[in-house]
């Protein structure tokens, strides 16, 4: 092997020159295909460029070379995760752990699909484990708290404060220790100190993304918000029109926090034909091909085939069984004349709830991806394209959308969930309402332990205290009016 070559190929791929570092990995193995490093580092690229089938090829080719590299299986699981096979992708990260019980990555990976898929026990006795290696460790500390395991005492806020007066403290510490003290700050209701703490973790999470924030939301609220001017309702797709007209999806369309995960869970209980999607995000498809070139309509037909065969790789489309999908991706909202004439029989919810509770909920999470999840004047700017975009496709193109009202639900379940369903044309039955004891139940969003927890009986108002701190802020906008 040509160590060389490989320094130079890696140093491209680091500063995210992809297509030469390709090639020069590529002819690596062309020359020399007998040491595991070209196809750990060609994998590990894939794995950047979202190409997990291709990813997963190089990893195991790298992994019969050398069937000892922990990280080979830490990027095994991780690519396995991106496919929502997590059958596989626990057995990589466990392989992984096994030969290496001190790689913290992989034990953090594990214990998180461990959560993801509600398999607590095994998840609190992991993060216990990442905990006693490392008692600085904060990530673990926070998800031992959220788990009902860790108190948040005096000692553990010393500790905490100690750690971030550290300048070199990790910025995972920097995220969690902050978390971690507005969660105590809540607790004594001191909501001033809480809403400070918030927003010191949501600084750190915005200044270590800030360039690609500021690029990603200059799209979102400059170019995106628009897309809908482009739309054409009378574009006529050709190709795959058995698939496309033979399948039912259903698209949760709604801003985050609004109860989305707790309808997808709800519809897709015990329908044997109707896969959850999760945030699949393939409709995000339409949005690549705006950024490249916003008079994107002459290649609908080419579009239409990349979203069903995304979905295809996902397992969310068979050719084989007769089988339908949920989608919760939050873009979505900006594609929907384009999803809908892709898909005749979608449907469309969108899931409302106070926006206040919202906001609150937003800002006590890290919705870490999420460019404009970090700043209030953010997070309301973008709240409000949302509800003027739904607005845009009931009135100007007739689009039906379910608005379930998350409120609703909460205070008449048996009412609001046959609506609901009678709406996705799925049967409902008395059973439906132990929807989230499923072992099939599965989600990787900030609601994953909460939504597990038996339906709250009444509408809990803990939220206006926090909220009452930017009310002021929300009051030139319509929706701040929202009523329950």
């Amino acid at each position: 092997m040509d160590q060389n070559k490989l320094n130079k190929a890696i140093e491209l791929h680091r500063v995210n020159n992809f297509d030469s570092a390709k090639l020069l990995y590529e002819e690596i193995i062309s020359d020399d295909d007998s040491h595991f490093l070209p196809f750990f580092f060609l994998g590990a690229l894939e794995l950047d460029l979202q190409n997990y089938q291709g990813a997963i090829k190089q990893l195991k080719l790298s992994l019969d070379k050398n069937p000892n590299h922990s990280h080979t299986y830490l990027n095994l699981g991780t690519a396995y995760y991106e496919l929502r096979d997590y059958k596989n992708c626990k057995k990589y990260y466990e392989q992984g752990t096994k030969i290496n019980q001190v790689n913290n990555e992989l034990l953090q990976n594990l214990a998180t699909i461990y959560k993801d898929t509600g398999d607590i026990d095994k998840a609190t006795s992991l993060y216990k484990k990442i905990y006693n290696n490392n008692p600085d460790d904060l990530k673990a500390a926070f998800w031992l708290h959220n788990l009902k395991v860790l108190k948040l005492d005096k000692g553990l806020k010393k500790k905490i404060k100690l750690i971030l007066k550290n300048k070199n403290s990790s910025y995972t510490n920097k995220l969690f220790g902050n978390m971690l003290l507005s969660k105590y700050a809540n607790k004594a209701s001191l909501y001033k100190d809480e809403l400070k703490f918030i927003l010191n973790f949501h600084d750190v999470v915005y200044e270590y993304n800030k360039i690609r924030f500021e690029t990603r939301k200059t799209f979102i609220f400059e170019d995106l918000k628009n897309i809908k001017q482009y739309f054409d309702k009378s574009i006529t797709i050709n190709g795959n029109e058995k698939i496309r007209e033979s399948i039912n999806p259903i698209f949760i369309i709604s801003h985050p926090r609004t109860g989305s995960t707790l309808v997808e869970k709800l519809i897709t209980y015990n329908q044997d034909n109707l896969r959850p999607g999760e945030e699949a995000s393939v409709c995000s498809i339409i949005g690549d091909e705006f950024l490249r070139d916003k008079n994107f309509n002459s290649r609908i037909d080419e579009i239409s085939e990349k979203i069903i065969n995304k979905y295809q790789s996902v397992g969310l489309i068979s050719k084989k069984e007769k089988i339908s999908f949920t989608d919760k991706s939050t873009d979505s909202v900006y594609y929907l004349g384009w999803i809908k004439s892709i898909f005749p029989n979608a449907k469309f919810i969108n899931c409302t709830r106070d926006p206040k509770a919202s906001i609150v909920s937003i800002l006590r999470n890290n919705l870490g991806s999420q460019s404009w999840a970090h700043k209030i004047s953010d997070i309301t700017k973008y709240i409000d394209d949302f509800y003027n975009l739904i607005d845009y496709w009931q009135k100007e193109h007739q689009i039906e959308i379910y608005n379930f009202k998350y409120e609703d639900l909460i205070n008449n379940f048996e009412h609001e969930s046959k609506r609901l369903m009678d709406f996705c044309l799925l049967k409902w039955s008395k059973d439906i309402i132990n929807f989230n004891t499923s072992s099939k139940f599965f989600t990787r969003t900030a609601s994953n332990l909460q939504v597990r927890q038996p339906m709250y009986k009444s509408i809990d108002r803990e939220y206006e205290s926090l909220a009452a701190l930017f009310e002021n802020d929300l009051k030139k906008y319509k929706w701040s009016n929202y009523s329950f």
